[in-house]
């Protein structure tokens, strides 16, 4: 769970580092990576007992999750770059690894969930990967 509170805090810092972007590229990824915030922190807030659990909107968030994760590979295929950017060069120079990370994270959102254990399980393995990715490829 420490690891998923981190990425919450990631997150809810993003708003303010997406203003001010130039570069359409860039902004379309952070986009992308503020709405896969979004679906964790649904999740989150249902593991953590601060939502009710709820198997259509976990499973609803799962689903977003797993879009997001299976989009990114495309959405970094620009090696586009803005100051507000918090990607780093090791996603281009590593590309196999981070599409990899792309794919796990996908894994790791499906399947469906029927019950908060089984949510619970599951987002040991997204904050797994989110970590990993946040760690290797952004600043």
């Amino acid at each position: 769970m420490r690891r998923l509170t981190i990425a919450f805090l990631l997150i809810a810092t993003s708003a303010v580092a997406h203003q001010g972007v130039q570069n359409a590229d860039v902004k379309a990824r952070m986009d992308l990576m503020t709405e896969m915030g979004a679906s964790l922190k649904v999740l989150g807030q249902m593991a953590k007992g601060q939502r009710a659990f709820d198997a259509a909107s976990a499973n609803a968030a799962l689903s977003d999750l797993r879009a997001h994760a299976e989009a990114t590979p495309e959405a970094f295929i620009s090696a586009a770059e803005d100051p507000k950017s918090e990607a780093l060069p090791a996603i281009w120079e590593d590309w196999d690894g981070f599409t990899a990370i792309a794919d796990k994270m996908a894994k790791a959102a499906g399947p469906d969930v029927a019950t908060l254990d089984d949510l619970k399980g599951q987002l040991q393995a997204i904050g797994q990967t989110c970590s990993a990715c946040h760690e290797a490829y952004r600043k």
